[in-house]
């Protein structure tokens, strides 16, 4: 399933594209999911060109370097093929940090969410993830809600405390 984003500027690995040039500049369009794949990016290219199927880690800003491998920027398969693609108002643009499944903390900022819904381990509580959506120096990243941690300092002043929290592990129904 195809899903709107906004239109943000991004660089495009030319590499991966097949061209000469070490970025190509264009907007983001889309994004698609398919279960137990990577994402899918569309971007419509300065030269006027469509290109679908664009895996996260050949996306950056424009400011910034595509230099993460797949694991990096992705850290799991999609969880189902149904998503929803929202951008948190209150979220957009804040700063945050990652913590990636190689150990490392990288700094970002948040840019949309990426929700599975309604099919694949997405019904389930224990694996129910939203892919935010980062925006680092190295490139973008998909990542769920437990491996960010916002630093606002406005809104989270205690963003340094280390906290675990526990995880939602019931369906919860009302009547």
């Amino acid at each position: 399933m195809n899903c709107n984003t906004e239109p943000l500027q991004v660089k495009v690995l030319g590499s991966y594209l097949g061209t000469d040039k070490d970025y190509e500049n264009g907007t983001l369009v889309s994004v698609r999911s398919l279960m137990n794949q990577a994402l899918q990016f569309s971007v419509l290219l300065e030269s006027g060109s469509l290109y679908t199927g664009i895996p996260i880690h050949v996306l950056c800003s424009p400011e910034d370097d595509c230099k993460l491998s797949l694991n990096e920027a992705q850290m799991y398969d999609n969880i189902g093929d149904k998503i929803q693609v929202i951008t948190f108002d209150l979220l957009r643009y804040m700063p945050c940090t990652v913590k990636t499944d190689f150990g490392s903390i990288i700094n970002g900022q948040y840019l949309f969410t990426i929700d599975f819904v309604g099919d694949g381990l997405s019904r389930h509580p224990v694996q129910w993830k939203q892919f935010h959506c980062i925006s680092t120096y190295r490139g973008w990243m998909v990542y769920p809600q437990y491996r960010i941690k916002f630093t606002d300092e406005a809104l989270c002043p205690n963003h340094t405390e280390q906290i675990q929290y526990k995880f939602n592990e019931k369906i919860h129904l009302a009547e």
